[in-house]
């Protein structure tokens, strides 16, 4: 723990700044959104879609159609600039799975050239100097423009352990192409690439159903790794000890934020007769709590009902008022005090037979309105205590 608070203001101020931009770039929304599952019929059919070869096929069916062949080459060259690939070295292209064992071949016989499609798009491993086998193949009779490797983040690399001096010149014509950056640019295949076949599908509704569909699978797909990816950038930040001490120190702060909550709450009202017209002042236990993180209630009014009661459910990210009576056989009555006091905004529920009604305010955006509401709902209570007693007695 640091040893006083300037410390740990400081290292909080420096560490909270460095976690702010880490979320500016990568967003929490962003990767949560894709945690849902699509409503998509590839999902709905099977679990094919974990597997390399299905998006090959895909992939390869949507290059077979010359339109989306010749917006795939434009988009590949988009993204490496030293990359020259001539649209008219593939007037006549024809795409193939599996010739050699690549995973999807783009050539032209006319013109000899071809584009190499190595998909990884589920992180399978790379086979003994894959790549370059597949380019000392197709050498032979083509001039290879590129050798595309395709992966969700685009931040996957081959492996090079077993590559000959030679044949680690190959990264100049290696293309590292990801699925989705998730920025939304033109850079990641989904948006440079799958978007723009949707605009080149010309409105044909099977089509761009055909596109939309898949590119809701690719989203869903890559949420792990998004996740991985952020992950992998806040390890780096609590890598650095002073950055992960204030971090704990942080936690170990917010675990005690929720009970010095109650606590300021309890010394306000416990002993406070002129503004709190309860005599009674009790712990919540967890079991009656669920899944609040604490609690404590207000008991007895002199005079008046002694079940009336009102709980407070603290939780990380609300506080909640539950206004009761605490007898099975009078708690209908709770409508009868909310309707003297008028006040309409409780949300009314019946659990296990008693009436009960909810008050919740967000944490921390309404604490100053929960402790103003409070107030109010004990001042109405105080001020209204006579005429309280005379409607409960007229509908007893």
């Amino acid at each position: 723990m640091f040893e006083n608070i300037d410390d740990l203001r400081e290292s909080l101020e420096k560490l909270l700044g460095e976690h702010m931009q880490l979320l500016r770039n990568y967003p929490i929304n962003n990767r949560s959104c894709n945690k849902k599952e699509p409503f998509n019929l590839i999902l709905a059919s099977s679990d094919l879609y974990y597997r390399e070869n299905f998006h090959s096929d895909i992939i390869s069916y949507i290059l077979k159609h010359k339109k989306y062949a010749t917006l795939f080459i434009k988009y590949l060259s988009s993204l490496k600039k030293e990359i020259e690939i001539k649209i008219e070295n593939y007037d006549n292209p024809e795409v193939t799975r599996e010739e050699n064992r690549v995973d999807i071949l783009i050539k032209d016989e006319a013109t000899k050239h071809c584009i190499i499609v190595e998909n990884k798009i589920n992180n399978a491993c790379d086979m003994n100097r894959q790549l370059p086998r597949y380019y000392e193949t197709l050498k032979k009779n083509y001039n290879v423009d590129a050798i595309v490797y395709l992966s969700i983040d685009g931040n996957k690399r081959p492996s090079r352990l077993t590559w000959t001096d030679e044949e680690l010149n190959l990264d100049g014509i290696i293309i590292y192409c990801a699925i989705s950056d998730n920025n939304e640019t033109e850079k990641d295949f989904i948006n440079g690439f799958l978007e723009k076949c949707i605009l080149e599908a010309n409105e044909d509704i099977r089509e761009c159903a055909f596109f939309s569909q898949y590119i809701d699978l690719l989203l869903y797909l890559g949420r792990n790794q998004m996740d991985y990816t952020f992950m992998e950038q806040f390890h780096r930040l609590m890598i650095e000890p002073k950055n992960y001490k204030a971090a704990l120190d942080l936690r170990a702060m917010l675990d005690n934020l929720i009970e010095h909550r109650r606590k300021r709450i309890e010394k306000t009202y416990r002993n406070n007769n002129a503004s709190n017209p309860f005599v009674d002042f009790y712990p919540i236990t967890t079991n009656y709590r669920g899944d609040a993180k604490d609690g404590f209630g207000f008991i007895k009014i002199p005079d008046l009902l002694d079940e009336i009661k009102i709980d407070c459910l603290l939780y990380s990210e609300k506080t909640v008022i539950i206004f009761w009576i605490q007898n099975l056989e009078k708690s209908k009555l709770i409508k009868t005090v909310l309707a003297t006091i008028s006040l309409d905004d409780f949300l009314i529920e019946e659990h296990g037979g008693y009436i009960k009604c909810f008050k919740k305010f967000d944490f921390p955006e309404d604490e100053c309105s929960f402790d103003k509401y409070l107030d109010k709902l004990f001042g109405l209570l105080i001020k209204n205590k006579e005429r309280i007693k005379e409607q409960i007695s007229k509908a007893r």
